[in-house]
């Protein structure tokens, strides 16, 4: 699985911590669908909301997030001891950076 990185402005940050930094895992529902829900679904998600429930998340989540909060993370361990193959990545999947493998260029350190 290939994951899109995106840097987040500081007000931003707050905003996200707020919602997925209390527990390893949470389920964010937008508003326009619980509006959709009928009356008794959406009083039943009202009295979860911010509580603990028991989920498996079906096998896989509609969205991943990993937030990168300090410099011992796994995400950055990962990204830079490993060193990125990217012409393999090229030949076996498009990650949808709008850029050519030869304009990919490594991280630096």
């Amino acid at each position: 699985m290939a994951a899109l990185v995106r840097m987040v402005p500081r007000e931003d940050w707050e905003v996200l911590k707020k919602y997925l930094t209390d527990t390893e895992g949470c389920v964010l529902l937008s508003e326009s669908v619980l509006e959709g829900l009928p009356k008794e679904q959406r009083e039943q998600l009202q009295r979860v909301d911010n509580c603990a429930v028991e989920y498996d998340y079906g096998g896989e989540a509609d969205v991943w997030v990993d937030m990168v909060q300090s410099p011992d993370a796994y995400f950055l361990k990962g990204f830079f001891e490993e060193e990125p193959d990217y012409e393999q990545d090229c030949d076996d999947e498009c990650y949808g950076c709008d850029r050519s493998c030869a304009d990919r260029i490594e991280p630096i350190l």
